[in-house]
């Protein structure tokens, strides 16, 4: 119930915060590529302009599945809460099945991607106000070890 709870708040948030998701422009003016090894984000810096339109490449090259959550501290500390109810919560599926072969809420997020080793994925913001957001993976301890990239939000 928990998870369900924060899922709606994760949800609620996502049109809030300084970025928007863009799908609806179609592909961004800059394309950033963005490299995902099992420990961080390369590279982990971005700037950017208010009302810039950015479609983000995220490429694993890690062994284990990756996401991008893209959003200010407090929508990722929303998305980390979510996670970590959905790693506790008791496994619904087949007997044996891993909760890591399972999709879990925030695939549904518009402001996140999961990406499988070996696979790409985009996201497209349009950043609306000057600031700083980041981008985070939260896969159990990945933001903890430092999965983390900033972006900085210019006039």
């Amino acid at each position: 119930m928990a998870a369900l709870a924060v899922l709606a708040i994760v949800a609620g948030m996502a049109g809030c915060g300084d970025a928007e998701p863009a799908a609806e422009l179609g592909r961004g003016t800059r394309l950033l590529l963005i490299t995902m090894t099992d420990s961080a984000f390369s590279p982990d810096k971005f700037e950017v302009r208010v009302g810039e339109s950015v479609t983000f490449r995220f490429v694993n090259t890690g062994l284990v599945r990756h996401e991008a959550v893209i959003g200010d501290l407090t929508y990722q500390d929303a998305h980390a809460q979510m996670m970590e109810d959905f790693s506790t919560a008791p496994v619904a599926g087949p007997p044996g099945q891993s909760r890591r072969a399972m999709r879990h809420p925030g695939m549904n997020d518009p402001n996140a991607v999961v990406v499988e080793p070996g696979q790409s994925a985009e996201l497209t913001f349009s950043f609306a106000r000057a600031g700083q957001i980041f981008i985070g993976c939260h896969e159990t301890g990945h933001w903890d070890a430092g999965m983390q990239a900033s972006i900085t939000i210019n006039p």
